[in-house]
């Protein structure tokens, strides 16, 4: 500090640049988190075994915001659902617009498009339903099941309905992502971008702190230095 640099100046100025550089860490990660988060995930923790084995209870799923409309046949995705209590789940995308799916009793595959489907991912390679249905998906709209077909409440169950168990795509909110290690935990990021911001509070208080000493012991100075009645 020089002689006439005002004390606690530069911790003031180090605060201020960190309080600075944390606030627009954390809205730039907001805002990536919002747009998509290109090569980042974010975690979805499962509340049921539907989609046993791939994802079991308790397991935290990675995902990314998957953008309207780009879901393909057998990716896994976090939807909002219509059916039961609502609130967000888990299922696996089985057949997309102007696809023809269809189970009957006694079989053990399910029917794409007049050919059976190979679902490597069911849970101990079991019957592939357990109701029977035959749906043609509407544009636009998607059929779901979970993995565990025997405790999944999915479009399978729901084929009465006037869209026949199938979900608007504008319900899926994100795809899991099947290889977490290649992108980043946005949880992280910004836990890294509050640092500087939790940094910044301590050096702006010992500044403060330092500031009101120098003044105090100035003033102390100053009375030090009256003149005395003789």
């Amino acid at each position: 500090m020089t002689k006439n640099e005002r004390p606690g100046r530069r911790r003031g100025i180090a605060a201020i640049v960190l309080l600075l550089l944390g606030a627009a860490l954390v809205v730039g990660t907001t805002v990536w988190a919002a747009l998509g988060a290109p090569h980042g995930h974010q975690s979805f923790v499962m509340r049921s075994d539907n989609m046993a084995p791939t994802h079991v209870l308790g397991d935290r799923v990675p995902f990314v915001i998957a953008p309207v409309g780009d879901v393909k046949r057998g990716e896994v995705v976090i939807v909002a659902m219509p059916w039961g209590n609502g609130g967000d789940s888990l299922f696996r995308v089985v057949a997309v617009g102007g696809d023809h799916l269809s189970f009957a009793p006694g079989t053990s595959r399910l029917m794409l498009n007049e050919e059976p489907l190979d679902e490597p991912y069911l849970k101990d390679r079991a019957v592939a339903g357990t109701v029977p249905f035959d749906v043609v998906v509407p544009e636009g709209r998607i059929f779901l099941m979970g993995d565990n077909r025997a405790n999944s409440y999915d479009s399978s169950y729901n084929t009465a309905t006037a869209m026949h168990g199938t979900v608007a795509l504008s319900a899926v909110h994100a795809k899991t992502v099947k290889d977490p290690a290649a992108s980043v935990d946005i949880r992280w990021v910004l836990l890294v971008a509050v640092l500087p911001l939790l940094a910044s509070v301590p050096l702006g208080i010992s500044a403060l702190v330092v500031r009101k000493r120098a003044t105090k012991a100035a003033r102390a100075v100053v009375v030090s230095q009256w003149p005395t009645a003789t």
